[in-house]
């Protein structure tokens, strides 16, 4: 059967089922810096049950990440490192967390993120995301963009090993493939570059670069309702109530050959736009949870 295994998966999200472009980027993703300083150090903060328990029913809460400190997360940018950041790139304002809410400048500013302390699998993760209005050297005047980074790994770097769910003016619901991840999803045409996901299209095993999304669903100004999906080796990408992505089979190259890939860190980027977050949270789940998405 065509694609029977990311059909599947979205099926499974549907009804409940068991558990379960520039090439100066890594792997395609346009505008990298080089690494800049990285620590592959785990360091800060954990309480080690961040999510809680999964109850006998399968149930669990929802876990809030965002605080007034940004307990929950490290600071990186690559000219300075961890946990360095006087201007406030990434600032806390009544429960929002305002990315690059700085004073207009010329100047480049450095690509970076936020991410977890923590590394998370099996769990499904929401948060709102609204655009501001600046735009900053070297994106300036560019399409805005962000990004939801998941089942990051060190060393922290531009991009580091990961899976990115795109936050992008209108490519929001794209998947990226980052320095060494790959994936298989179904897809319209396997001789599209980039491919763009379709629930019913034909499977293929992807590398590196860049998975479009099947449709558009966001708002360029107001809110996003952004959910990721991470379950097992699946992942699934929802915006506004809509699923516009899937991928089973995550996989990573950590330098000794190709393996599973089921968990890591949580990070959000700064990219040369303004851009705002709030209501982050995450929970635990056994399986795909029935209802979510049309």
């Amino acid at each position: 059967m065509v694609g029977w295994r990311v059909w599947t998966a979205i099926a499974c999200l549907a009804v409940g089922c068991g558990s379960g472009s520039g090439a100066d980027r890594p792997n395609g993703r346009p505008d990298a810096a080089t690494d800049g300083g990285s620590d592959g150090g785990s360091g800060g903060p954990s309480d080690g049950g961040v999510l809680g328990e999964i109850g006998p029913l399968g149930e669990t809460s929802w876990t809030p990440l965002l605080d007034d400190s940004l307990s929950r997360f490290y600071r990186w940018m690559p000219s300075r490192g961890r946990d360095n950041d006087p201007e406030g790139i990434f600032a806390m304002d009544g429960g929002t967390l305002h990315v690059l809410g700085i004073p207009a400048t010329d100047e480049e500013q450095d690509f970076g993120y936020v991410a977890t302390w923590d590394e998370f699998h099996d769990y499904r993760l929401r948060l709102e995301q609204k655009w501001g209005t600046a735009t900053f050297p070297p994106r300036q005047n560019q399409p805005r963009d962000s990004g939801l980074l998941y089942h990051l790994h060190a060393p922290d770097q531009i991009w580091p090993r990961c899976v990115e769910f795109q936050i992008m003016e209108h490519n929001t619901g794209d998947t990226w493939m980052l320095s060494g991840t790959g994936l298989t999803a179904t897809v319209a045409d396997v001789h599209a570059s980039p491919p763009r996901f379709d629930p019913l299209g034909q499977e293929v095993a992807l590398r590196g670069g860049q998975l479009i999304k099947s449709s558009e669903t966001e708002s360029l100004t107001g809110w996003n309702a952004i959910e990721l999906i991470a379950s097992g080796r699946d992942s699934v990408n929802i915006v506004n109530g809509t699923r516009v992505n899937a991928a089973t089979d995550l996989e990573t190259d950590d330098g000794d050959g190709w393996s599973s890939l089921r968990q890591g860190r949580i990070a959000l980027q700064a990219e040369g736009a303004e851009v705002f977050y709030r209501n982050i949270a995450v929970r635990a789940i056994s399986a795909f949870p029935a209802g979510v998405g049309n």
